[in-house]
């Protein structure tokens, strides 16, 4: 009787164990998570209640304002802080040193017409989102989410095998957004209205 229950508990924890690493293996396989969103987006300082896509965009500096320049409605604002400017255009998504449309904002650049950039600074210790397109379908939208923490730099790698173009969009403190209408990072929801600036769509 002892020796069968030997042989059961061996065999129930060398089954469980596989589970587990069947599951681990699929959680890290898994890296990222693609979302289309359309073919119009759009950059706002007001956060638009309706909208069925809002996720930040540019970070929020410490004084509570966008950090780098922005443009709406083809008006620009503050001055600059990153190298590229993100152009929100009707035919997608560009990244240039100049604006390209009447709606953007600066952020870090994850990648460049299929090319991922490198981060000398980096933290493992942050989820991130990106807003890019798509190389085979320049024209529409999409959001890029990990599915656990990793550096700019890995997460540039991972963009750059779907994307012609990919930004990084703030994922701190505040980090609050809904993605086709589906609630994002549920936590922060009560201080949603911590952030500045956003990316939406109706």
């Amino acid at each position: 009787m002892k020796r069968l229950l030997v042989i059961i508990t061996f065999f129930a924890t060398a089954l469980t164990i596989f589970v587990i690493g069947i599951l681990l293996y699929n959680y890290k396989c898994r890296k990222v998570i693609i979302s289309s969103i359309g073919k119009e987006v759009y950059f706002t300082n007001k956060r638009p209640d309706s909208a069925k896509t809002c996720v930040p965009a540019a970070y929020t500096s410490y004084g509570d304002v966008i950090l780098g320049s922005f443009r709406l409605k083809g008006k620009n604002h503050q001055k600059p802080y990153f190298i590229h400017k993100t152009s929100l255009t009707n035919s997608g998504l560009i990244v240039s040193k100049k604006w390209c449309s009447d709606f953007g904002f600066e952020q870090h650049t994850l990648v460049n017409k299929g090319r991922a950039c490198q981060f000398s600074k980096d933290s493992n210790r942050r989820f991130r989102r990106a807003l890019c397109s798509k190389k085979n379908n320049k024209s529409e939208y999409y959001i890029i989410e990990s599915t656990y923490p990793m550096t700019m730099t890995q997460f540039a790698a991972e963009c750059s095998k779907h994307a012609y173009y990919a930004v990084n969009l703030d994922m701190g403190t505040y980090g609050y957004g809904r993605v086709n209408g589906k609630v994002r990072s549920w936590w922060t929801i009560f201080w949603k209205n911590k952030q500045t600036n956003w990316i939406y769509t109706n």
